[in-house]
Order: structure tokens, then sequence, then C-alpha cells
């Protein structure tokens, strides 16, 4: 399968591997190609320069983000979340209207000048915070952004290292968060993991707007969630933000 990975930082390194391995025919995207080869110190994450992964995996392509997405039949998005829609707009939106687009990017923003509110250093400045977080999420702007592409989140609850190699923790038992508004392109995902030997229980029937909740922990097996009183829905711009799910058992 021609698979496209958009993004060079070392979560979409895992999947381009990963995938080789397989035997698909990978392109990974980046902005610029000379640029990104032309680097030769590690990013701001301590990833090493792109060129010596390439080196290491003569298979890839690198190409731009608008001829990756071009060229792929599915296509996993791994740029920044802070750019990622902008980066998604700008070149590759022709090229993935009526795809399937995976989206694991996390909208973290880091560098934050005289902001408090997560003051803990790290290795890349401040403990970084999300943006949108609560009331939107990265997943649905992105499909707002690009209404004619199937937008699917998931590979998002795990470091993509154990999305490639589940089986490092916990014997491959996982469960992995998904949320779309096409129901085809959640099919997709789970198809996706099983192409990467991700053993383990999927949720595919989510909304997209599901995907601002994280906390996706499975219940203990043989759990029976109680009833709970439905809530009326708060209302921002006239659209519900936090109408919960019907009960199982009653969908």
């Amino acid at each position: 399968m021609k698979i496209a990975i958009l993004g060079t930082g070392a979560g979409a390194r895992c999947h381009a591997a990963k995938l080789i391995d397989l035997g698909h025919d990978v392109t990974v995207g980046t902005r610029s190609p000379e640029a990104t080869l032309a680097r030769s110190e590690p990013d701001m994450m301590g990833t090493p320069p792109f060129s010596a992964f390439l080196a290491e995996h003569p298979e890839l392509t690198l190409a731009t983000f608008a001829d990756a997405a071009a060229a792929g039949e599915l296509v996993i998005n791994g740029i920044d979340g802070a750019h990622a829609v902008t980066a998604l707009t700008a070149g590759p939106a022709p090229a993935l209207a009526g795809k399937v687009l995976i989206d694991y990017a996390v909208p973290y923003v880091y560098q934050q000048e005289g902001d408090t509110e997560h003051p803990w250093p790290t290795a890349w400045g401040v403990m970084p915070r999300l943006d949108p977080v609560d009331t939107d999420s990265l997943a649905e702007r992105i499909q707002r952004a690009l209404p004619d592409t199937k937008v699917v989140k998931t590979f998002v609850t795990q470091e993509q290292a154990t999305v490639v190699n589940p089986a490092g923790i916990a014997g491959g038992d996982h469960t992995m968060f998904l949320a779309g508004n096409d129901p085809d392109a959640k099919d997709a995902a789970p198809l996706t993991a099983a192409r990467l030997r991700l053993e383990g229980r999927a949720r595919p029937r989510r909304p997209a707007r599901r995907a601002r909740y994280g906390d996706v922990r499975p219940p203990p097996h043989g759990h029976r969630p109680r009833p709970r009183r439905r809530r009326q829905p708060l209302r921002c711009q006239d659209r519900p933000l936090n109408r919960p799910p019907a009960p199982r058992w009653r969908r």
C-alpha cells in the first residue's frame, strides 16, 4: 500500500520504519526537502537530523507535503500540532480530498514566554500547554479546514514507539481511541493498526468532537456503567459542547 507520512519527527520515523519493514511504499512529507536534508543538528526534542534516518532507510521517498499527500493512498499526519492546520491547508489540501487522514498530532504550545501556567522546566522549555483544549480539538479544526478529507484521530494516547511495537508493553493488549465523522474512514484506522501489527481493542464509534476527550482508559472486564442523569448541554455560539453519550445499552 502507498502510505504518506507528513512530518519528520520521532513519531513519523517510527511509523515510516515500521511500514517499510512491512513492505509498504512510504513517502515522507516535509515543508522543504532541501532544508530538511541540510539540517545537521538535532531538533528541539533531541531527535537526530533526518538525513541520518534517510541514510538508514533508503527505501523512503522524501517529498513536499503536497507531493507526499498526492502519492499516498492513506495519509498519516505527524506535523507539529501547533502548525498542523496551517501546514495542511497551505499545500496538500487538494491532494487530501477524498482520502483518509489519520491524525496523531498533539496541539502542544512550547516556549511560552511570560506564561506561568506551567512553570516547570523541561528539555524543550517550560511544560507545554494544549491549545485547543476542552471545547475544541485539533482533529476538529483539521476537519473544518479540510471538509473533503476524512479525518480520523487515533494513535494519540500512546507513544508512537508503542503504537508500532505494542507487544513491548502489556503483551500488546491495548485499547486504541478512535474519533472521526466518517464510518468508513474509522474502519481504515483499525486496518492500518493491524498492518502495524497492533493487537488490541479499538473503539471506532466516536464522532470527531469526542477527540477532545483524552481519557480513554478501558473499564474493567465485565463492568457495566451505571446509568447517569442526562445533563443539559452547555452552549457556546449555539453549539453543544458537553453532550454526554447515551449509555451503551441504549444505543
